[in-house]
């Protein structure tokens, strides 16, 4: 039986554009630069705003281009199936928990969950810490963290305060998993030298569950131990993370 063939325009004529070699390049690029955050692993984060909506683009920080020509990151992001944590470039000196060591806000005992922005805003909503400031505890730095009043002059200031949080025991434990990786990211910010920009430490971080009245978590990043301090004499640090 012989083999009918027909003539290209006449294909596409009643088909459709065919995908030319150039096409097909541009489509790879597109779909690998949007698809490639739904990869595990740590990322130098921005805010990107798309004509079909808002977007948070996650680039590798292992390539030679990552997308920053400016002083615009955002975050460190740790994208682990699911859920992706966006990280603050610096943290503050060491600080207490809270004021107070005569309220337990949240009575949860999973400390494996991801559940810190609302156990920090549970926390600040309570009248025993609603009023700390941000410059002596913990949780209310975390609470009313924003790249808009950090003085730093880079990142996007619309990712505002109290969309940032104090990282719950399951945050820490994320961030203790990719901790190298973490430190390498946040040093290649570091010498680029446009934004203020703090390693990670091998110590004691807070997390935003309580234990008791008087006692609330941290996660030590030295050796992944879990353990708890007194709220209101005992320092830790801080890092505030954010959804991303």
């Amino acid at each position: 039986m012989a083999i009918k063939t027909k003539k290209m325009s006449e294909w596409l004529a009643s088909n459709g554009q065919a995908i030319t070699n150039a096409s097909s390049a541009s489509m790879k690029t597109y779909m690998e630069q949007n698809l490639r955050s739904l990869q595990d692993g740590v990322y130098i984060g921005k805010k990107q705003w798309e004509s079909w909506g808002t977007y948070m683009r996650i680039d590798p920080w292992q390539t030679t281009n990552i997308g920053i020509t400016a002083a615009d990151a955002d975050a460190i992001v740790v994208q682990m199936g699911g859920y992706r944590l966006g990280i603050s470039l610096d943290e503050p000196a060491a600080m207490a928990w809270g004021s107070s060591d005569k309220v337990q806000v949240n009575q949860s005992s999973d400390l494996n969950s991801f559940d810190g922005k609302t156990l920090t805003a549970n926390i600040m909503a309570n009248a025993a810490y609603k009023s700390d400031d941000p410059k002596t505890y913990a949780v209310a730095y975390a609470y009313n963290y924003s790249k808009g009043h950090t003085g730093d002059p880079g990142g996007d200031p619309t990712i505002a305060a109290k969309s940032w949080w104090l990282p719950s025991m399951g945050d820490l434990a994320l961030i203790h998993r990719y901790f190298e990786t973490i430190n390498l990211a946040l040093a290649r910010l570091q010498k680029a030298g446009k934004q203020t920009v703090t390693l990670l430490q091998r110590t004691g971080y807070w997390s935003s569950c309580e234990l008791s009245e008087t006692r609330a978590w941290r996660l030590n990043f030295d050796n992944g131990y879990r353990g708890d301090n007194d709220k209101v004499t005992n320092k830790a640090h801080v890092r505030p993370v954010t959804a991303f």
